[in-house]
């Protein structure tokens, strides 16, 4: 018997909608602020990276993809943006 694939709803209230004031998508939007690439970001806040696009594109935050994370700063960036 095949399971049903569950969504993701992280970062969403009971509704569905995006609920802006929780700590996924405020985290999120920082990283989008300090130019972290949206893989990078989909995966330190377990948002998919349509998500994060979403969410850059409705605050009208632009994404500029230029920190892959590999880095020893973004790295550090990283780890206190990491959601729990």
């Amino acid at each position: 018997m095949k399971e049903k694939k569950r969504k993701n709803r992280v970062g969403l209230n009971s509704q569905g909608r995006v609920d802006w004031d929780s700590s996924v998508n405020l985290n999120c939007l920082s990283l989008v602020d300090l130019g972290f690439h949206g893989d990078v970001i989909a995966d330190a806040t377990g948002l998919s990276k349509g998500a994060v696009y979403y969410r850059s594109r409705v605050t009208e935050r632009k994404l500029r993809d230029y920190r892959d994370g590999r880095s020893k700063p973004a790295k550090t960036l990283l780890r206190k943006f990491k959601v729990v």
